[in-house]
C-alpha cells in the first residue's frame, strides 16, 4: 500500500519546497499538492507567471527525496451556485491548476462538483458541462479529472445530505455522462 499526504496546511507553515521535504522526512510514498489553502490567495506562485519554475522545483525536490506528486485537489469550491463572477475567476483557476498538477506529474487531479442543495436536476445538468469544459485542459495536461463525493449542511436544521455524486444513484449517473478523462474519486 502506498500511502499520501496532502501539502495543505503543511505548506502554510513550511512553503511548499518545505511542505514536500516534511512528507518525505514523514515517511509517506506518495504526495497529494493541494491547492485549497491558496484558492483565495490571487499571490501564490501557482496563480503567477512562474508556476512553471515552481512544478519542476517541486517535482524535483520530491524526486531527491524519492517520492513523487501521485495526485492533487484543485481550488476550492470549484464554482459557487449563481455567482458567475466567482465561477469566471475560478475556471481560469481550475485549467491552471490542471496544467500544474500535470507538470507535477500527478496522475489525478480532484475536482470538487458543485452542490445545488435541493435542485437535483440542476446539479446533474451543471456537473456535466462544468467536468466536461474542463476535460479537454486534463487530457492536455496528461491527467485525469477525478470527481469526488460531496455533501452540504442545511444550514436551518444542521442535517448533512447527500450533495452532487453524494450517493452511488448521483455518482453513476454523472460518471455514465461524463468525458473518459473524467472518473470518480471517493
Amino acid at each position: 500500500m502506498l500511502l499520501a499526504a496532502e501539502t495543505d496546511v503543511l505548506n502554510r507553515f513550511y512553503g511548499d519546497e518545505g511542505a514536500v521535504l516534511a512528507i518525505a522526512k514523514a515517511g509517506f510514498d506518495r504526495i497529494d499538492y493541494s491547492m485549497h489553502g491558496i484558492t483565495q490567495n490571487d499571490d501564490h506562485t501557482v496563480w503567477g507567471p512562474e508556476y512553471k519554475t515552481l512544478a519542476q522545483t517541486l517535482r524535483k525536490t520530491a524526486e531527491a527525496e524519492g517520492i513523487r506528486f501521485s495526485q492533487s485537489h484543485a481550488p476550492f469550491p470549484s464554482a459557487l451556485k449563481d455567482d458567475e463572477s466567482f465561477n469566471a475567476k475560478m475556471l481560469e483557476k481550475l485549467k491552471r491548476a490542471i496544467e500544474f498538477a500535470g507538470l507535477l506529474g500527478t496522475e489525478v487531479i480532484c475536482v470538487h462538483p458543485v452542490t445545488f442543495e435541493y435542485d437535483l436536476k440542476r446539479e446533474v445538468e451543471e456537473n456535466l458541462r462544468f467536468y466536461n469544459t474542463l476535460a479537454p485542459y486534463a487530457k492536455n495536461a496528461g491527467i485525469k479529472i477525478g470527481v469526488e463525493n460531496m455533501f452540504w449542511v442545511d444550514r436551518d436544521s444542521g442535517y448533512y445530505h447527500p450533495g452532487a455524486c453524494g450517493t452511488a444513484e448521483r455518482m453513476i449517473e454523472i460518471y455514465d455522462a461524463l468525458d473518459p478523462n473524467v472518473f470518480t474519486c471517493l
